[in-house]
């Protein structure tokens, strides 16, 4: 584990020392940020994927940034060792899966945690960090292995000629947990419809018994890092209207049958084109699948954090505050819970924690803390780039969406720009009529949505959240492997 640092350092240190770029806009309370630490430790990342690619981090409340020059080097190191082992990404994405696997078994063991005593707690939650550390040792392998197949794909094609190639193409072969969300919501839609009924009528029990069912099976989709609330009938309901207002199965079908015949036409070319097209494919699953199960895990365990909460005398919110380290120690009896309270209303002000040389994490905590960031300036004739995740082309109103609390400003035919979409977020998505981001990757979530719904998306731009505002009026083009955001007066 990393080890946590105390010291006469100032934030200004690592600000001047260290060099930072924005990774991540996601919130995340300080216990998510300090599991993140602890996966992203160079003896971790060795021991639990075997290599040695170390990157230093800073986190916060809602960002997390990474050492530019470090992340290049890893994605170096990654390609190389591709080059030389053609296994290399796909044996990887096995080994993911199967710790995915291992890990819901885990956080899914019991469904209450009442009759443990404290020190059984404490081997409980040691189990829990060391298994949560070897799923985010994974998570940028995986990213930077999905980007590294992307860029063989594209030398390849390159190689091949001029061939008309489309990013949009590349979607999973097996049914994501939102996809199955989608089509189950229809199905009961759809038997709604045949009674004759509407979704404001009274249902039978029957439905209503599906619906109970359909919340337990999908509640966790809605929560994310510890903090959200699970799915309720209301939204089920949201949903069901949704897909039955908007969403034509038969024209997806279609759809995914004249991507499938485009890939086989472009597969053919050769044996490594053919590989790279079917491992973007696993990996469009895996990007999406890890997170899920992540996510889906973490719901079923806050019984755990519940339990450890209750017994402290503290919210479950207020949990989520303290670090694994003041955890453990107060479950062994070593660690007075006024001093944590202490920590907790400090953290709830504001908290930031740089992981570097290795292992060393170090926490700042309070107002006194906070550093204002400059507002970059932007151009008259702003012009975003970035890949094409679904063609097509689009107008509208920009509304820039980074946490959950954002959601509800997005309205029918809005674009919505985010560092990168999470399943938090699909209550907007269903409404948009463009997405932009500054992240992510041909495989990565909001590729998979808009695909889903074909909406027109650009990946990738690096600045969108940063440059555009709530109310610019942009116009999405997407019709090549490049596309445009223009802002227009």
């Amino acid at each position: 584990m990393g080890v946590y640092m105390s010291s006469n350092l100032t934030r200004e240190y690592f600000e001047t020392n260290y060099l930072w770029k924005r990774f991540v806009c996601r919130t995340s309370p300080p216990l998510w940020r300090n599991l993140e630490h602890l996966g992203f430790v160079r003896e971790t990342l060795l021991k639990k994927n075997g290599f040695d690619m170390f990157i230093s981090w800073k986190s916060e409340l809602h960002l997390l940034f990474a050492n530019p020059e470090e992340h290049g080097r890893v994605l170096k190191m990654l390609r190389e060792k591709a080059v030389e082992d053609l296994n290399l990404i796909n044996n990887n994405a096995k080994r993911c899966y199967e710790l995915c696997d291992d890990y819901i078994k885990f956080c899914t063991r019991y469904d209450s945690y009442e009759g443990f005593n404290n020190l059984e707690l404490r081997d409980i939650w040691t189990t829990y960090v060391d298994k949560n550390n070897g799923l985010v040792a994974y998570r940028p392998l995986i990213l930077m292995l999905d980007k590294t197949n992307a860029t063989f794909l594209e030398e390849e094609l390159e190689k091949a000629g001029n061939l008309e190639f489309h990013f949009e193409w590349i979607t999973t072969t097996r049914e994501l947990p939102f996809v199955a969300q989608r089509n189950d919501a229809l199905a009961i839609g759809n038997e709604i419809k045949a009674l004759g009924l509407d979704l404001s009528s009274e249902l039978p029990d029957s439905i209503e018994k599906k619906i109970d069912q359909h919340m337990a099976k999908y509640g966790w989709l809605f929560t994310h890092h510890f903090l959200g609330d699970p799915m309720t009938r209301d939204d089920i309901i949201a949903s069901i209207k949704k897909m039955l207002d908007d969403f034509d199965p038969i024209k997806m079908e279609e759809k995914n049958k004249a991507r499938i015949a485009s890939l086989d036409k472009i597969k053919a070319i050769n044996a490594n084109i053919a590989r790279y097209i079917e491992t973007a494919q696993d990996y469009a699953y895996l990007r999406t699948y890890r997170i899920d199960i992540a996510t889906e895990g973490d719901f079923y365990f806050r019984a755990f954090f519940n339990e450890v909460a209750k017994r402290m005398g503290i919210t479950y919110d207020d949990f989520l505050n303290l670090n694994t380290d003041e955890i453990s120690k107060w479950l062994e009896g070593s660690s007075d819970i006024q001093k944590l309270q202490e920590i907790i209303e400090k953290r709830k002000e504001y908290f930031v924690t740089y992981l570097v040389d290795d292992n060393k994490i170090y926490w700042f905590q309070g107002k006194e803390n906070i550093i204002e960031e400059d507002v970059k300036e932007r151009p008259d004739n702003l012009m975003l780039t970035g890949k094409v995740a679904q063609r097509g082309r689009v107008t509208g109103t920009v509304k820039v969406v980074q946490f959950k609390e954002q959601i509800d400003k997005v309205n029918d035919g809005d674009i919505l720009v985010s560092s990168m979409t999470t399943p938090e977020m699909m209550v907007a998505l269903m409404k948009c009529d463009g997405i932009v981001t500054d992240e992510g990757g041909v495989a990565c979530h909001a590729a998979q949505i808009s695909r889903e719904f074909c909406i027109p998306c650009v990946i990738g731009t690096l600045e969108a959240t940063a440059l555009l505002k709530d109310g610019d009026t942009v116009e999405i083009i997407a019709e090549g492997m490049d596309g445009t955001v223009k802002l227009l007066p």
